[in-house]
């Protein structure tokens, strides 16, 4: 397995010549994959060529906790028929919300759309509409916003204001889900029946641990150790060689995102006119702040790099 940790600048190339080696059974980079939609494409497509399972960001799409949550939820009418949900029905997903206070859409939002478009069963898009928050004509990362319509029916609402709730709200037709990636709970329907009340809805505790929060623990010596979603990404990369389980956050699935991501930028640009997917134009891109794009220590500089870096090593 080969593991590109490196800025975004240099992924493309990294992941790409890795896959060529050859007896490589995985590769894993870090989000955002790319700042250019075809060199996600060509990523994405060297590796399958060579039937290599390509891991693409330590994302909230690892969580445990959002799978066991869409267990209990059904596709809509038509697709994968059968589903048995478990350990209850929430039944058909109808929509989904995204509260995303970011300015960066593509190197910390990736985050939310990876696990929106897993809520919408990994449909693809059939049309969104987007804005942004300061220049529809950059290149550069920022704020997004926008009405996802996917082609299986369901649509997503991504909203970047900051607010008292942050996080993603799967609607259901009996019941919902919402995490703020720190607590993660779900609400269903007293009689197991399809409902549009709130009072005819009872929360159902203690199905899920804890997220973010309980991941940032220390040994002895006082250096952090791996949180539950690091492992759970390196279990799904694990299983994926060893028995042929899909990866939970794939390249693939964060080639998608980005297309998500420049198709509102280019409805921004037309005044948020409809946007069909997939893109036509692979040229376009969005280039992450320069933090994500260049080595940090480059851009922070050794003394504060050092300081960033030694949070990690130990409680200061």
């Amino acid at each position: 397995m080969s593991s590109a940790l490196l800025p975004v600048k240099p992924n493309p190339e990294v992941v790409i010549e890795s896959a060529r080696i050859g007896g490589m059974k995985a590769i894993f980079c870090e989000k955002p994959m790319a700042a250019r939609l075809s060199d996600a494409d060509a990523m994405v497509d060297e590796c399958r060529s060579r039937g290599i399972h390509f891991s693409a960001g330590d994302a909230y799409r690892n969580f445990e906790q959002v799978w066991q949550a869409r267990a209990m939820m059904r596709p809509p009418a038509g697709q994968d028929a059968s589903h048995t949900p478990q350990p209850f029905d929430l039944g058909e997903v109808r929509s989904i919300h995204l509260y995303q206070a970011t300015d960066e859409i593509s190197g910390g939002g990736c985050q939310g759309l990876s696990v929106t478009r897993m809520f919408a069963w990994d449909s693809d898009v059939d049309w969104l509409t987007g804005w942004v928050r300061d220049d529809p004509y950059s290149n550069y990362d920022q704020g997004m916003g926008g009405l996802i319509r996917f082609r299986n029916g369901i649509e997503a609402y991504v909203d970047y204001y900051s607010s008292s709730k942050k996080g993603i709200e799967v609607i259901c037709t009996k019941g919902f889900f919402f995490t703020d990636w720190y607590t993660f709970r779900v609400w269903k329907s007293k009689t197991g029946k399809e409902t549009n009340r709130f009072d005819e809805l009872e929360e159902a505790p203690g199905y899920f641990a804890p997220g973010i929060a309980a991941e940032r623990k220390r040994d002895s010596q006082g250096r952090m150790i791996p949180g539950k979603r690091q492992m759970d990404d390196i279990q799904s990369i694990v299983d994926a060689i060893e028995k042929g389980i899909e990866l939970r956050c794939s390249g693939g699935n964060m080639r998608k995102v980005l297309e998500i991501t420049l198709a509102m930028r280019e409805s921004a640009r037309r005044n948020q006119a409809p946007v069909r997917v997939p893109l036509e134009d692979r040229s376009l891109a969005i280039y992450p702040h320069v933090s994500r794009w260049l080595n940090k220590k480059e851009v922070f500089g050794a003394e504060k790099y050092a300081q960033e870096i030694g949070r990690f090593d130990k409680e200061g």
